[in-house]
């Protein structure tokens, strides 16, 4: 690990140590983006932040009731700026830096709905984070408990049952959604924002930047075990042998029970015996 990934996972390590309702979402994505990019202006991006919440306030009644909230925003970021998905390259993963989703106005999902929240937050007061299968939207606090925002689709309104066809629709399964309307916490978020980047980075067969992400993961899920399997398999391609045989013991420990760990066992052996390991650990 290079000194520049050395400071930029102490920093990040220090913004999500603290009590889950203090983490400073933004200030955590941003830096997830400097170990990428080096050197980032956090502070103007935040400052960015602030000025396009202050120009949503301007398109709001005096009131600062939901609806309210979600037209001052919709305006600006969709009508003025002109944010939106990015479905013609959903996969790049630039939809997944909180500076490239600023300046491209271009994102995922769950970028979108951060962004989205923290202009919320800056005005009246955030909206409930809802990690669906496939899909993340957002719930504004309202007697009406059944409407969600949606920031890929330019902030349209869904209710629960669009929320499903949604979900079918982009997973191809259908799938009862109860559990999945239960807000997620900040960490939960920084965990599935890193996740989706490992996938990436996976597809890519980007080994050195797949096991980055999937190490933040495990700043904010410690105890996520397909993670910690992630980070054996990527520690044991890149010959880390000493840092694999940790991760295999933690993932051993952690993997619940009925899980086929024999091809984990057969790796941690391997290397205790001083021999290369065999592939696929925890697949």
């Amino acid at each position: 690990m290079t000194n520049h990934q050395q400071e930029t996972r102490q920093e990040f390590a220090s913004t999500v140590s603290v009590a889950e309702a203090d983490i400073d979402l933004a200030v955590a994505c941003l830096q997830i983006a400097v170990e990428e990019y080096g050197a980032l202006d956090t502070d103007a991006y935040i400052a960015r932040l602030d000025s396009l919440a202050s120009r949503a306030r301007d398109h709001m009644s005096k009131t600062d009731e939901p609806f309210e909230v979600i037209h001052g925003i919709n305006t600006v970021l969709f009508d003025e700026e002109g944010f939106g998905g990015n479905r013609q390259d959903y996969y790049d993963h630039r939809n997944s830096y909180l500076c490239d989703v600023m300046d491209r106005r271009l994102g995922n999902p769950i970028l979108l709905c951060i962004l989205y929240n923290e202009l919320a937050g800056r005005i009246a007061g955030q909206f409930r984070p809802i990690g669906l299968p496939g899909h993340f939207v957002l719930q504004p606090e309202s007697d009406d408990d059944s409407l969600f925002v949606d920031p890929f689709d330019r902030g349209g309104l869904l209710t629960k049952s669009e929320c499903e066809r949604l979900v079918t629709r982009i997973t191809g399964r259908e799938k009862k959604l109860k559990t999945y309307f239960n807000p997620l916490g900040k960490k939960s978020i920084l965990a599935r924002v890193l996740n989706n980047l490992k996938l990436m980075y996976l597809k890519e067969q980007n080994t050195e930047k797949a096991l980055a992400a999937a190490e933040r993961i495990e700043m904010v899920a410690p105890n996520a075990w397909e993670n910690i399997g992630d980070i054996a398999r990527l520690q044991t391609d890149m010959g880390n042998y000493s840092e694999a045989m940790e991760s295999l013991t933690r993932y051993l420990q952690l993997a619940p029970l009925g899980r086929d760990t024999s091809s984990a066992q057969a790796a941690l052996e391997a290397i205790k015996e001083g021999i290369p390991p065999p592939s696929g650990i925890g697949d």
